[in-house]
């Protein structure tokens, strides 16, 4: 198991250009001696644990990332090689006429994710949803799938 070491404080600012440039010099750095080490030497068994910016980097690091069984932490994730966001993908440059921008998180996705979310209460509650919001979804500490009377929330009638 293998954690690469934060940047300096210097660059602790999370957006700070200066901060992703050292973590991408440091991805570059390790990755071909540890590829080498995890090729000749399988028994080690490694796993290498990255940044969540790392997500950006799968064009040119995809192939080191699998050979070295990398795990990203992540809030957000988007599988790029899952047929639902390949067809997002798609349609987003067809809505907007450009390429959705390669950042961490993903905008994009996370804007149209939000905003299916409110759009479907509004169609399900109407107007006044945001008393229904805490209840319309199971709460991990419940086996039911909500903690709100049944009364409370009527669906909108249409």
């Amino acid at each position: 198991c293998l954690m690469i070491r934060g940047p300096p404080r210097s660059t602790l600012d999370r957006s700070s250009a200066a901060s992703d440039v050292y973590k991408r010099q440091a991805l570059n750095k390790i990755k071909s001696p540890l590829r080498m080490i995890a090729e000749t030497k399988p028994e080690y068994m490694m796993t290498l644990f990255g940044y969540p910016e790392w997500q950006t980097y799968t064009r040119e690091c995809l192939d080191d990332f699998y050979a070295l069984n990398t795990y990203i932490y992540s809030n957000f994730y988007a599988d790029n090689l899952s047929q639902d966001v390949s067809s997002f993908y798609t349609h987003y440059k067809t809505w907007f006429s450009k390429n959705l921008i390669n950042t961490f998180p993903k905008y994009g996705i996370l804007g149209f994710d939000t905003g299916m979310f409110f759009l479907d209460a509004i169609n399900k509650y109407g107007t006044n949803f945001e008393n229904c919001l805490l209840y319309t979804s199971p709460s991990p500490r419940d086996s039911c799938a909500s903690r709100m009377p049944s009364s409370a929330c009527k669906k909108k009638k249409k």
